[in-house]
């Protein structure tokens, strides 16, 4: 069995990775982090770089990577800007529907994903259901050769933003999971509106509600088939999850990065302040943790390369990256004093940002839950 570990390809690509952050995404992230929009020049540059179509087959467009090198590219980006990562993140999730849809559909789309051009987000949490994906109440009614969507997904990341949403619906609320299907829906057609969410964290990755009112859709850009839905979404939740928690523990490594330098530079008692165990003990307690639960999230994306299982991997570091993260980022901000409480550094900004990691697809709680399941069978499971 081949080693755990980066090979020469993806240690290559680590380094394109951080030189395309340090070039391009950490000029003006802090601003960036404030508003609204997230540029789509720069998702075209992300794009042109090759990361948005890691997932992608070369013939349209991609430039096909491993599971190992979308997490390369969460944590790089994670570093410098944690909106950025989100792009790599939501095109995987389009690849991975589209791969499933009509040729035709494909060709559409795919090569606009991998450009940048287009934006992809993913709609399956609705008012009145989030982690139980099996309660969805968008229907999908069969209508000929088209389907007729109604319903509401609260809330979409990226979802002011979007051009294209994987949207699961239910073609029959009887059949629970089995009836869960997937579509890849243009957001620009007749029956779609969005209203946006004011929120504290994740400002400029803009979330919302799209709610869809008789939305008529081709069979073309059906995922798969009839009640392959929720199938599609566990498979797509296991790598999202792992490059959710390594974009949150980029941001921890930065925060504590800087955290370590203002100890040496910061004087008290006529001493640095990182002489002092009650502020370097912090620190390296939140460093241990976050490069342990960086070599998990790790561990799960090299197991997927070795199509070995990894769901018990991928939901503990789920579960544990984003809190180890805030816990982290928390400390840097606590040495830094009122230095890093200031609108005018990013420390109290991505502290904001870190908790969104927290329940984005998947709760402390239901990863724990994932984890008992994997570990000592589903009949342990409370709800059973």
């Amino acid at each position: 069995m081949p080693e755990f570990g980066f090979s020469e390809a993806q240690l290559m690509f680590k380094q394109k990775a951080q030189d395309f952050a340090d070039k391009v995404l950490a000029p003006g992230a802090k601003e960036r982090c404030k508003q609204n929009q997230y540029p789509r020049e720069i998702v075209e540059q992300i794009g042109k770089e090759g990361f948005q179509g890691l997932w992608i087959p070369e013939d349209h467009g991609g430039q096909p990577g491993d599971a190992m090198m979308l997490g390369i590219t969460a944590e790089e980006f994670g570093k410098v800007d944690h909106a950025a990562a989100l792009f790599p993140l939501e095109a995987f999730g389009a690849a991975v529907i589209l791969a499933r849809c009509h040729p035709e559909v494909q060709r559409e789309w795919l090569p606009k994903i991998a450009c940048g051009e287009v934006i992809p987000c993913f709609g399956i949490t609705e008012p009145e259901c989030g982690s139980d994906a099996t309660a969805l109440r968008t229907r999908a009614t069969r209508d000929g050769d088209d389907y007729i969507l109604n319903g509401e997904k609260t809330s979409l990341s990226l979802g002011m933003q979007g051009d294209l949403a994987g949207i699961f619906a239910t073609v029959d609320p009887s059949k629970k999971a089995k009836g869960i299907t997937c579509f890849a829906v243009p957001l620009d057609i007749p029956g779609v509106s969005r209203i946006p969410f004011a929120d504290t964290g994740w400002i400029s990755l803009d979330r919302s509600s799209v709610f869809l009112d008789n939305v008529r859709i081709s069979s073309k850009y059906r995922a798969g088939e009839e009640g392959q839905g929720f199938g599609l979404a566990l498979e797509d939740f296991d790598i999202f999850r792992v490059m959710l928690a390594l974009s949150a523990l980029g941001m921890a490594e930065t925060s504590l990065d800087e955290a370590f330098d203002y100890g040496k530079s910061r004087h008290a008692w006529g001493r640095p302040i990182l002489k002092f165990e009650g502020v370097s003990f912090r620190l390296i307690e939140s460093l241990t943790r976050v490069e342990a639960a960086r070599l998990l999230c790790y561990k799960a994306m090299w197991l997927h390369d070795q199509g070995l299982p990894f769901a018990k991997e991928s939901a503990m570091s789920k579960y544990l990256g984003p809190v180890v993260a805030v816990d982290a980022i928390h400390n840097a901000l606590l040495t830094l004093g009122h230095v890093g409480y200031s609108v005018e550094y990013p420390l109290e900004q991505r502290l904001r940002d870190a908790i969104g990691y927290e329940f984005a697809d998947g709760t402390a709680d239901i990863m724990k839950l994932n984890i008992l399941r994997n570990v000592a069978g589903r009949e342990y499971l409370p709800y059973t």
